[in-house]
């Protein structure tokens, strides 16, 4: 970090540091403040976003050319240090004040992201996600039951839904209320670190789950990131998406808190939370929309 500050400002000389709420990367993000202007930095040890042959660009840097993401100052993919842009964000729903406004500059920014150069970083998401149930399971976070009622509906979606297809995107993957930053104008995106190629409703599916009410939103926001009228098979392919959103949300949630790390009330929050989505998914995969939409899907 000092050297990084060294070749980036010529000094270390920080007025201020604060640390920041993260995403699903891990990363430790800190707002730094230096010679009167604010800095993002974000320390990430196991360095992501790096190609096999340890060349090319970062899926950071490819989303800050595509003005995705604020400016990058400093970059050390090696020992996962950067230094970028602060944006001194407004509520998004201040900002646009109406969902009609939200949702339209949602699907735009995500249309953009979507339209980025091929990002280096390549993941299988069955396996990922395959993965992630299974260390739910060894984690015993939850109760059996609960575990029990979360792997079948996985299975259900697993089984009947074409995940991982031939609609591949450069997708972000963790659209979040706190990777998005709004400067009053316009939405930014940081927290590059889980992206990869992956299919397309994924970013829409998590935006969809902070900030889609209903169904009429829902269809709104599909026609607005599509340009045009939708059909039920895009309906289809959000609704199911959304479910496997809230069920990986909530499992990857769950494990976080278990690790203790929290302050006890704040850790017993997260629980309620990460179970909340849990049962949200849950209870829309029992539901006969989504046998609906699995036919819509097939059909």
């Amino acid at each position: 970090m000092e050297r990084a500050l060294l070749n980036t400002f010529g000094t270390t000389a920080l007025s201020t540091i604060d640390i920041l709420a993260g995403g699903l990367s891990g990363a430790t993000t800190y707002k730094i403040a230096l010679n009167g202007k604010d800095y993002l930095l974000k320390l990430e040890p196991s360095a992501p976003g790096i190609t096999a042959a340890g060349k090319g660009l970062t899926c950071g840097e490819i989303a800050t050319r595509a003005g995705v993401a604020p400016p990058i100052y400093y970059l050390d993919p090696a020992e996962g240090v950067t230094i970028s842009g602060f944006i001194a964000t407004r509520p998004l729903r201040e900002v646009f004040d109406s969902p009609q406004k939200l949702l339209g500059e949602l699907a735009r920014t995500i249309r953009s992201i979507h339209a980025m150069p091929l990002l280096p970083k390549q993941n299988n998401m069955v396996a990922i996600a395959d993965g992630i149930f299974k260390q739910l399971a060894a984690s015993r976070t939850i109760g059996a039951d609960l575990y029990a009622e979360v792997a079948d509906c996985y299975a259900a979606i697993r089984e009947g839904f074409p995940m991982g297809g031939s609609d591949m995107v450069p997708s972000h993957n963790d659209l979040n209320p706190n990777n998005l930053l709004c400067d009053g104008t316009r939405i930014w995106v940081i927290d590059w670190d889980a992206a990869f190629q992956n299919d397309r409703y994924v970013d829409l599916a998590i935006a969809a789950n902070f900030f889609v009410a209903d169904e009429e939103q829902a269809r709104f926001f599909l026609e607005a990131y599509f340009e045009s009228a939708v059909g039920d098979y895009k309906i289809a392919q959000l609704f199911i998406m959304r479910q496997l959103c809230y069920l990986i949300y909530g499992a990857l949630i769950l494990m976080r808190t278990g690790e203790g790390k929290l302050a006890l009330a704040s850790a017993e929050e997260q629980a309620a939370y990460g179970r909340g989505l849990l049962q949200e998914g849950i209870n829309n995969i029992r539901s006969p929309r989504f046998q609906r939409s699995l036919y819509f899907v097939w059909s």
